[in-house]
């Protein structure tokens, strides 16, 4: 699988890998993830998170509708809220695979579009 196969034509998604800190969801489903380094003006529709918490388990992928950010504390960085947060479950691709980026990119942010 690979995040793109997650996103209709003209949907633009923010991509994220996380080890899972700061990403929480509660019963109804909203939730938030990080404090990212990003545009908080880009216009995004739909959240891709990545969690990879450990190396010896299988990745988990979630879906969910992009809310809004808020502004943390260090100013350039930023908490992404999230509402209707669907786990589609694991899969073995790794980050480059799953995000389509070359072996030893850095940056756990990627902006895709459908």
């Amino acid at each position: 699988m690979k995040a793109t196969d997650l996103l209709e034509k003209g949907e633009i998604a923010i991509l994220i890998r996380t080890d899972g800190r700061g990403f929480s969801i509660d019963s109804k489903g909203f939730g938030r993830t990080g404090v990212w380094v990003i545009n908080p003006d880009r216009r995004v529709h739909k959240v891709i998170i990545y969690k990879q918490d450990n190396p010896l388990t299988p990745n988990e992928v979630y879906v969910a509708d992009h809310v809004g950010v808020s502004q943390h504390t260090d100013s350039r960085r930023y908490i992404i809220r999230l509402a209707d947060i669907r786990p589609l479950g694991s899969i073995t691709e790794n980050w480059y695979e799953f995000a389509d980026l070359k072996q030893g990119a850095r940056n756990p942010i990627r902006y895709l579009e459908g």
